[in-house]
């Protein structure tokens, strides 16, 4: 699978861009959720792992705008959070089409499971 991963800790991508191509799939990231919306925009991902927490423009932003411009639908999100989120946000995130919401630290092993269980667009 294609993967994009948009994360603003350097230190959690590096080690993922290690295991998911050593799983087999191919990854992009990016440390920035504006660049990470444009990649979107410009190319095809089967699945985008979107931290929700990022300086100046942050998950919640990127969700809004794939929504706003229909683009939700194109790959399959799964959004991550150090907080725990109120039952309200999450479910509204769910309504926008983000298929998990997964708490960190999350096991890069358990992710690839999830993943490879998961239709390809």
């Amino acid at each position: 699978m294609k993967i994009l991963h948009i994360e603003d800790n350097a230190e959690i991508v590096e080690p993922a861009k290690l295991i998911f191509e050593s799983a087999g799939h191919t990854y992009h990231y990016t440390l920035d959720g504006k660049v990470g919306l444009q990649a979107i925009r410009d190319d095809k991902y089967d699945v985008v792992f979107l931290d929700l927490m990022m300086p100046e423009f942050s998950g919640f932003d990127v969700i809004d705008t794939l929504e706003k411009e229909n683009l939700m639908k194109k790959q399959t999100t799964f959004v991550f959070s150090a907080m725990t989120l109120p039952k309200e946000q999450e479910d509204k995130l769910l309504r926008q089409g983000v298929h998990s919401v997964l708490r960190k630290p999350i096991f890069l092993a358990d992710l690839i499971k999830k993943i490879d269980l998961i239709q390809v667009h």
